[in-house]
This record gives structure tokens, sequence and C-alpha cells, in this order.
């Protein structure tokens, strides 16, 4: 039946240049062992929707909102628990605000809250407009081993500009803690 009360399923959000499946190859994934470990402890319902590896956590947050909406409609459940490593802890505080009453918890483990100075020395070398448009050429050509949907909505630039830590100030105010 829907709406369905806890236990609530978990839904583990990878991180950047993430996967669900390397390659297709089935037994390489970037939550390695965590899903059967999860599942062997009576976790019954454990997704790990792929969302665009490369791009901003707006972008990746919306993205993880819809599969969150298939999730939900799928299991019956009313709500997920959210699970966000790296940026994807960053992209399942955009879906919880998109989806406020349908997150239970989030719970985020080596995220970049306040940024990473990777980020900001990256973006120093991508403020030339060519620069960026390399970077996300490359992105497109190496990508799509790992996110079939890799295409022209993709951008790295704009994902290591939102890591910085100034930018991160900014996504802090706009998707702060619920």
């Amino acid at each position: 039946p829907a709406g369905k009360g806890a236990p609530y399923p978990i839904v583990l959000a990878h991180g950047f240049f993430g996967f669900e499946q390397f390659a297709g190859v089935g037994y390489v994934t970037y939550f390695y062992k965590v899903k059967d470990h999860l599942e062997a402890q009576g976790e019954a319902e454990v997704f790990t929707p792929a969302v665009d590896p490369f791009n901003d956590s707006v972008t990746r947050g919306a993205q993880l909102a819809a599969h969150i909406d298939q999730i939900l409609a799928q299991t019956g459940r009313a709500k997920v628990n959210l699970i966000g490593h790296s940026q994807g802890g960053l992209d399942a505080r955009v879906a919880a605000h998109l989806r406020p009453g349908k997150v239970a918890s989030i719970t985020t483990f080596a995220t970049p809250h306040r940024g990473t100075r990777v980020a900001d020395v990256a973006t120093g070398l991508t403020s030339d407009p060519n620069g960026q448009a390399l970077i996300d050429a490359l992105v497109k050509i190496v990508g799509a081993p790992l996110y079939d949907e890799v295409g022209d909505k993709t951008s790295l630039s704009r994902s290591l500009e939102q890591l910085s830590t100034p930018a991160m100030v900014d996504f802090n105010q706009a998707y702060p803690d619920l």
C-alpha cells in the first residue's frame, strides 16, 4: 500500500565522478559491497541510482529527486533515507529541499560542505572560457563509459565552480540543513 511507514528505503548517493556500475562491468560498483552488507543486515530496500557524475549539485540533486519519486512509487513507501558520499551529500541536500516531505534523513560522509581547495585550484585554472570548454569536452569523451547520458548538459567546470570554497557559501545559504 502507498505511504507505508518506516523502515524507509536507503538511497546511496554517489559522489563526484561516481557511477552505479563502472562501464557496464556488473561487479565494479561505486558503493563496492556496501549494498550487499546493508542487505545482509536486513535492509531489504537499498538503491544506488546514478546521476550525472560531472555536473553541479543543483542539477544532480534534481536528478536524485526524480529517482526518489521512482523509488517511492516502486516501494510504496512514504519517505527515503539518503546517504551521500562526497558530492552526493550535497546532492542529497538539494533533493531534500526539492522533496521535503519525502526524505526521512540525510547522512553524509566525506562531503565538502564548505568547499574544497582542489576545486579552488581547478577553478583558478579554468577561469578562461576556452579552458572550461576543453575540460567539458574531455568529460564528454572520458565520461560516456561511466554515465550513458553524458551530453551537452553535463559540465565539469560548473561542478568544480560549485565545489569551490567561495561558491559553497552561496550553496549553504540556498540549501541549509532542514
